[in-house]
């Protein structure tokens, strides 16, 4: 089976920091001995952090950058790779893995765009730009000021990372992530948003993720973070 060189990536875990039964600790390297096989043996990892949220709870996970060696050729839909050799960085909060997730996108996109294909991301970096996908499995970022970033497809999150830039999705199995000072999000039933409060000089005082269950968050309703609650947005 064809491998790769070194490939750096971000991996989910359980609460207690296992995966799939093994127990992982940051700062250690772990090897698999025996075939490797994507979705069925080895270490699994993915290469653009917001694919990680599609097999990790963005409420109750843990989340870390790692180097991969022995990286086998095969793809998935998404990013998803599997290795037989993986070190474990340092755990990460999830707005950073978010943040990371913009920086990487805007990395692979390089300019201002709308997609509508499935598997086709999109991001922007300047300020008071959009960017926006609807097919499935796509997703849509942006880094810049007053930017809004919004994705229809199934599996397709959108996230922000600049000040007052709205993130919207619609589609289902999606995540809304705006993590820059005064942002909002909203989403449809069943999905779930993330935001974060940083105040006037730019400290973050929370980050949190809620559940749109219809009740104590409302489907396709804006929502901002406000002395750490969730709260209808303007």
């Amino acid at each position: 089976m064809k491998t790769t060189a070194q490939i750096k990536g971000f991996k989910g875990f359980n609460a207690d920091m296992t995966c799939h039964g093994h127990k992982f600790e940051a700062g250690k390297t772990y090897t698999h001995k025996g075939e490797i096989k994507l979705c069925e043996s080895g270490f699994h990892f993915c290469e653009n952090p917001l694919d990680v949220l599609r097999y990790y709870s963005p409420t109750d996970s843990n989340f870390a950058e790692v180097k991969a060696d022995k990286v086998s050729g095969e793809k998935s839909n998404d990013t998803k790779r599997v290795c037989s050799e993986i070190k474990i960085g340092a755990k990460i909060t999830l707005s950073a893995l978010i943040q990371a997730g913009v920086s990487f996108l805007i990395s692979a996109c390089k300019s201002k765009k709308a997609t509508s294909g499935d598997y086709s991301p999109s991001a922007t970096s300047g300020d008071w730009s959009h960017s926006a996908t609807s097919g499935n499995y796509s997703h849509s970022a942006t880094s810049g000021n007053s930017s809004p970033s919004a994705t229809s497809g199934n599996y397709s999150p959108s996230a922000t990372s600049g000040d007052c830039s709205p993130s919207a999705t619609s589609g289902e199995n999606s995540i809304a992530c705006a993590i820059g000072r005064n942002s909002k999000a909203k989403s449809t039933l069943g999905n779930w948003l993330v935001l974060s409060e940083i105040d006037d000089n730019y400290n973050v005082l929370c980050a949190k993720t809620v559940k749109v269950d219809g009740k104590k968050i409302k489907a396709d309703t804006w929502y901002k973070l406000k002395g750490g609650k969730f709260v209808i947005a303007e």
